[in-house]
């Protein structure tokens, strides 16, 4: 394989790791805004309520991430067909 074809290659398990990392890194600065607010003094059960809360918007974006790497070829496939049946003409096949 040559260089230019490295270039473009895909790492899907690269993406949805960085993918990961950013839904990782949003959901503990919501946790960061809850628990040290100023004067906030939160207790266990706050603390066990706010995550669970907060892990199923987390997971969701998780599963969200992992469908859209392991089947991008399939949404880009259906998004190139549906761009299509914008610019070509209808055919009358009657």
């Amino acid at each position: 394989m040559g260089v230019a074809a490295r270039i473009f290659e895909r790492d899907p398990k690269g993406e949805f790791r960085e993918m990961i990392h950013d839904e990782v890194d949003k959901w503990v600065d919501q946790i960061i805004d809850e628990v040290f607010e100023d004067g906030k003094e939160p207790t266990v059960m706050d603390l066990s309520d706010l995550f669970s809360k907060t892990k199923k918007e987390f997971f969701g974006a998780c599963f969200q991430a992992l469908i859209e790497q392991k089947y991008a070829g399939l949404f880009y496939d259906r998004k190139r067909q549906l761009d299509l049946s914008k610019t070509l003409p209808l055919m009358d096949l009657g």
